[in-house]
């Protein structure tokens, strides 16, 4: 009545303890969807090992190939192990790491034989999960976790079920677990104490899209404020106090960079390591060497900045920052910068406290001072334009007035500037005199410097804009601006933006009034053409900052709040009260009041059968034993009642196919031999009279 492969099932105790058909589908599954995400940070070759692997597990259920022997299972994990030091240049790091596992998942699968093996494989999957946010810990990534969590809880269920179940029931019954397993999660994350991540791995797709580098060359901001994408995000009311005061948009310049190198062509900068004497100060004062007079009209800023991962060590504030603080090592240097001892390769919130009002003391050392006026050769009709203003015996001031003056009356503001030559500065200034900020700030910087005025060149963003709720503001790549600063008696290093003098609508309402109309439409090319596409992107990053303002924020101090709201105290055995308490409390209510039950749900046609089968047995006096399966019960009848011997070990093979294997096209054949077996037992009653 079977075919051959049917009568291969292994038993333990009567109970099928080899991987059936429902089983091994869904393994497969809960692996392809646990490892997915990864493959996109993982070498390419490991998609298609998998697929090759699930080829060949396939075939082994078959029958159609045999499970590997032990020297191919060796050959294959040393060709993996190969294939990662060739894909890596070597076994070291956290990439190398997630993609062992990632191998060592795949193989497992060509061996499993039972449930036990498929055990350890879903084991595995769980930590695949958490590998995940190693790369991402978005919103996405978080979301896409449950539903792996779900398939995996779906995969284990579907080993311990007593019959085979539609696949959208096993789902409903994994959900309803993860249910369960939520509030714990939620308690765990409330109370355990926060650790810094003892490694970060770049997010994806952030290759192109880093913002700034320590060089800066004509053309490439306009190049880098194409893009849409978000640089950071800023909230000026971080304590909910519902006193935010936010700057005015001519004051939203976000300094990231000094660059005070140049060779002509390029302004580069110089990290704190290379400067003599240049150290990071503390976070939490301003540099010593800053010797800081306060103003009468100092207008204070205090906000939080949540920072796109972006590959490199500086952040970004208004001027001047006087205290930073973040669970990251920060500190600052002598200008006015916020520097991290290692780059940013994941999103990072940090709290800043700045202030309009404060100037640094008017002195200059004379290192600093030859630096920021050393010129390269070249560019003859922009030093004679300096030198004329150094023979009208101009003061600083007056330099940086008529500077301004000649950018206000002669100049465009584009996006598409023409490519510039070896004079750049003279080519710029007396020939094509159309360019983007970075060309009107490098040439105002050598102007002053030319002039004797020491100068530098400043990279970051200005301006910004809020959020659709007005919760906090977002400042994009299109909001990359370059400026100068300039060093000025009795008032130190003043901020001066030539932009603003040919095209000031660019810093009060932005870059896109200040553009022509060919220059906005290159602009806007990236951007989404359906307004509810735009619309629906704004709703999506306003979630992913909530995610990462609420939850991946979440720290020490956050805890210690919460303790003191609900106890009034942080004393350290609270959290193991709340921790213990909480989760004793969450199983008490699990077991007083399990969730109910999915209703109308039918048991199996085949069990409905085997159960009037088993009463049909006890009116004989044969009971079925609790611990006994359909095979022992069988056997047992075999020896105790010859009557029914003739169809007990076939009626229990076919309901062990149907039930274990899913074997439901059985289903007629077992109600077949059931009622054989009736009618010939009402025969023998009949004749017995």
């Amino acid at each position: 009545m079977f075919a051959s492969g049917d009568s291969a099932l292994l038993e333990r105790g009567g109970v099928s303890d080899q991987v059936g058909r429902n089983t091994l589908l869904w393994l497969l599954v809960a692996q392809g969807v646990a490892i997915f995400p990864l493959f996109f940070f993982l070498p390419l070759w490991l998609p298609l090992m998998w697929l090759g692997v699930v080829i060949a597990r396939v075939q082994m259920f078959r029958g159609a190939w045999p499970f590997p022997r032990n020297f191919v299972k060796t050959l294959l994990g040393a060709g993996c192990i190969i294939g990662l030091i060739i894909s890596y240049r070597s076994v070291a790091g956290v990439e190398p790491m997630v993609a062992f596992l990632v191998v060592a998942f795949i193989l497992k699968l060509v061996e499993v034989r039972d449930k036990h093996g498929v055990v350890l494989i879903v084991y595995i999957g769980f930590i695949a999960v958490a590998a995940l946010f190693i790369f991402s810990q978005s919103l996405w990534a978080a979301l896409y976790s449950l539903f792996t969590l779900t398939i995996l809880f779906g995969c284990l269920q579907s080993m311990f079920c007593s019959q085979v179940s539609q696949p959208g029931k096993q789902v409903v019954e994994a959900c309803i677990l993860l249910l369960k397993s939520l509030p714990v999660m939620g308690i765990l994350f409330l109370v355990l104490p926060r650790i810094s991540p003892l490694w970060a791995v770049p997010e994806a797709g952030k290759s192109g899209k880093t913002g700034f580098s320590g060089t800066v060359s004509p053309g490439d901001i306009s190049r880098l404020v194409r893009s849409q994408e978000i640089a950071f995000r800023v909230d000026f009311n971080p304590d909910n106090s519902n006193q935010a005061v936010v700057p005015p948009p001519e004051q939203r310049y976000w300094r990231g960079l000094t660059l005070d190198t140049y060779d002509g062509r390029s302004w580069r900068f110089r990290s704190p390591w290379q400067r003599s004497g240049d150290t990071l100060s503390s976070v939490n004062l301003p540099h010593p060497r800053w010797s800081l007079q306060r103003q009468g009209d100092a207008t204070f800023y205090e906000y939080s900045i949540i920072l796109e991962a972006h590959g490199q060590p500086w952040l970004f504030s208004l001027m001047v920052p006087l205290q930073v603080t973040s669970e990251l090592k920060m500190g600052f240097t002598d200008d006015y910068l916020i520097m991290t001892g290692k780059d940013i390769r994941q999103r990072t919130l940090y709290r800043v406290q700045s202030s309009t009002g404060y100037l640094r003391s008017p002195y200059l050392t004379e290192a600093e001072r030859r630096v920021n006026q050393t010129i390269p050769r070249g560019n003859p009709r922009a030093l004679a334009l300096a030198g004329s203003w150094q023979q009208r015996q101009l003061s600083a001031q007056q330099t940086v007035d008529a500077a301004l003056a000649l950018f206000n009356r002669e100049f465009v503001y584009s996006l598409q500037p023409p490519a510039l030559g070896t004079h750049s500065v003279d080519e710029f200034l007396f020939d094509t005199r159309t360019g983007f900020c970075e060309h009107f700030a490098s040439s105002f910087t050598f102007l002053m410097r030319a002039a004797g005025i020491p100068a530098r060149l400043v990279v970051g963003y200005q301006g910004g804009t809020f959020s659709e709720d007005a919760s906090h503001m977002v400042v994009r790549q299109s909001d990359a601006h370059a400026w100068a600063e300039v060093w000025l008696p009795s008032r130190g290093w003043v901020r001066v933006d030539p932009t603003n003098a040919v095209a000031p609508e660019r810093i009060r309402r932005g870059i896109q009034d200040a553009l022509s109309l060919n220059d906005a439409q290159l602009l806007n090319s990236g951007l989404l053409s359906s307004a509810w596409l735009q619309t629906l992107t704004l709703k999506l990053e306003e979630l992913e900052y909530l995610w990462q303002k609420n939850v991946l924020s979440y720290d020490n101090q956050d805890k210690d709040d919460l303790l003191k709201k609900l106890f009034g105290s942080k004393a350290w055995w609270l959290t193991g009260l709340l921790l213990i308490g909480g989760i004793g409390l969450l199983l008490l209510m699990y077991h007083l009041l399990p969730l109910p039950r999915l209703a109308g749900k039918r048991a199996h046609p085949a069990e409905v059968m085997y159960r009037k089968y088993l009463r049909g047995m006890q009116a004989q006096g044969l009971q079925r034993q609790p611990w006994e399966t359909a095979t022992a019960f069988a056997r047992r009848v075999l020896h105790e009642s010859p009557a029914n011997a003739k169809y007990a070990m076939e009626i229990a093979d076919l309901y062990n196919h149907i039930i274990y294997q899913g074997r439901s096209e059985l289903v007629p054949a077992l109600r077949e031999i059931l009622q054989e077996k009736n009618k010939s037992r009402a025969v023998v009653q009949k004749l017995s009279r």
